[in-house]
């Protein structure tokens, strides 16, 4: 489902919910994963806009019965929350995306981390270029 609304001519917001299932008939055991988001989109004036999104995957299946690592481990799932901040001037623009990243269900060496024992992962980037 997608829907944009406008409230004056120079602010538009757009909110879109996505979902998604997917099952692999390669794989006996039956994994499969499932996706949710809501994004959001609000332009400010003058170049500036930001950006948000929410999203949760998760996926089925457990050790015990032979599943087959989609994600974190069998069974496992994660959410996150972003946000991303853009300014653009004609052609150049400038972005960072910040997010913050939690594993649920996972396998201790599957999550984040050197060890891959930790549940949480922040997460940032700058870029910056021009658009043709």
């Amino acid at each position: 489902m997608t829907s944009g609304i406008t409230f004056n001519d120079h602010l538009l917001t757009r909110l879109e919910y996505r979902r998604d299932w997917s099952h692999s008939p390669v794989f006996p055991r039956g994994p499969a994963t499932r996706a949710e988001a809501v994004l959001l989109n609000y332009n400010f004036k003058h170049g500036v806009s930001s950006a948000g999104r929410a999203e949760y995957i998760s996926g089925t299946g457990n050790a015990t019965n032979g599943a087959v690592n989609l994600l974190y481990g069998p069974g496992s799932g994660a959410w996150s929350i972003t946000v991303i901040p853009t300014f653009q001037d004609h052609g150049f623009f400038v972005r960072g995306d910040f997010s913050f990243v939690q594993v649920t269900h996972y396998t201790p060496g599957d999550g984040f981390g050197p060890n891959g024992m930790n549940r949480n992962q922040p997460r940032g980037m700058i870029e910056t270029g021009f658009m043709f």
